[in-house]
């Protein structure tokens, strides 16, 4: 949490910094799909401290993506749309988290990762290790869906706030 809360304020201050800010989250994306690598390969012998790190790097990564979704979103739709583009932006995050819980879940299990308290110590430590490293590869080839995504969306120049704007009333 520490670490996509400080990608997104991150991303947040530098969006206005930067002709091109989809590039941000690009290479915020890159960046978590590397650590997501770096941590399959060293799942069965990383310390706890070592997990840390790498987890809180691949939430900036992955934090720096959220403000400029949210502002390529905001900026596509006109004003009197922002309500309903956030909403809706806010709610695909929601089913792309509950989906990606899934997901990964099942790929644990897939992989044989034990249930909680169901032959745990029977199971050695090198059988726990491999449903790690998958969750860590298929987490890290979903970012490279989400790269691609990203590649893909359109960027129109950022439009800025009319100062002298009527607020818009519902109707």
């Amino acid at each position: 949490l520490l670490g996509t809360v400080g990608g997104a304020a991150f991303s947040g201050r530098m969006i206005p910094h930067f002709t091109h800010y989809k590039r941000i989250a690009m290479v915020g994306v890159v960046f978590s799909m590397l650590c997501l690598c770096l941590l399959a390969v060293v799942a069965g012998y990383a310390t706890l401290l070592e997990v840390e790190v790498l987890t809180i790097c691949i939430g900036f990564g992955t934090g720096t993506t959220f403000p400029v979704t949210t502002v390529s979103v905001q900026n596509a739709v006109d004003r009197v749309h922002l309500g309903v583009a956030t909403g809706v932006l806010t709610f695909l995050r929601s089913l792309g988290s509950a989906l990606g819980v899934a997901m990964l879940g099942a790929v644990a299990l897939g992989y044989g990762l034990p249930l909680a308290g169901e032959g745990v110590r029977i199971v050695g430590h090198s059988a726990t290790v491999e449903p790690f490293v998958m969750i860590f590869a298929v987490a890290a080839v979903t970012l490279l869906l989400g790269l691609i995504t990203l590649t893909l969306m359109p960027e129109k120049e950022l439009r800025g706030y009319a100062d002298n704007a009527a607020p818009i009333l519902a109707e």
